[in-house]
């Protein structure tokens, strides 16, 4: 199979009525009610009280780019200082070494919802809800679009590449993997939202992840 052959079968397995979309969707839905709010408390009537430490969507993301089969995933712990740091997470799948390698990005943290408990902006249901339109072509969740649509995009397209080239991540194989054209490497931070104040500090703590 050719990249033009294996370009098509991915894209075919992406398709809305398939089980790799269902499967991806799911966890979308984990991550949109998951409260990975960027910005500082009580911007907004409603707002939180106490920030999130980003915790709880890194680990469902580690879960997430291990089912796909990435066999390096690592939460970074971030460098201490005056301003405080959440983590990136990073993620590796090497096909050669003496492949080219492919950087994807995207972030985890969320705008906050910009609305009071009674979410009225919301057609009065919460914004941690993942919800279709009626045709199903837009779904709708605080961080939906801005930016989990990038982090299941990523994995979405990751993993069907994966299977068209017959890699099984319980079983894996690195024969089936040096099919791949290019290395592959993540980076999800939670920060982006409030300006990425120690993305470069987190990079520069693993040089050799990004070399």
């Amino acid at each position: 199979m050719d990249l033009a052959e294996w370009s098509r079968d991915a894209r075919r397995r992406i398709d809305t009525d398939t089980e790799l979309f269902s499967r991806h969707m799911d966890v979308m839905r984990e991550m949109v009610r998951i409260d990975s709010r960027s910005f500082s408390v009580n911007e907004f009537e409603g707002d939180r009280t106490e920030p999130t430490d980003m915790q709880e969507i890194l680990e469902v993301a580690e879960r997430y780019l291990h089912g796909i089969g990435f066999d390096y995933v690592h939460i970074n712990t971030p460098p201490k200082g005056p301003q405080r740091a959440t983590p990136i997470i990073m993620a590796s799948l090497t096909a050669s070494d003496g492949k080219p390698t492919v950087l994807m990005y995207a972030h985890l943290d969320k705008q906050p919802y910009m609305d009071d408990g009674r979410f009225l902006k919301w057609d009065g249901v919460s914004p941690t809800e993942l919800r279709w339109n009626e045709d199903r072509t837009r779904a709708f969740g605080r961080g939906a679009a801005d930016d989990l649509s990038g982090v299941i995009g990523i994995g979405m397209a990751v993993d069907a590449t994966l299977q068209s080239i017959g890699f099984d991540p319980r079983n894996p194989s690195k024969d089936t993997l040096a099919k791949l054209p290019c290395n592959l490497k993540i980076i999800f931070e939670t920060e982006e939202e409030s300006g990425s104040y120690s993305l470069i500090e987190q990079i520069l703590q693993n040089r050799d992840f990004f070399c």
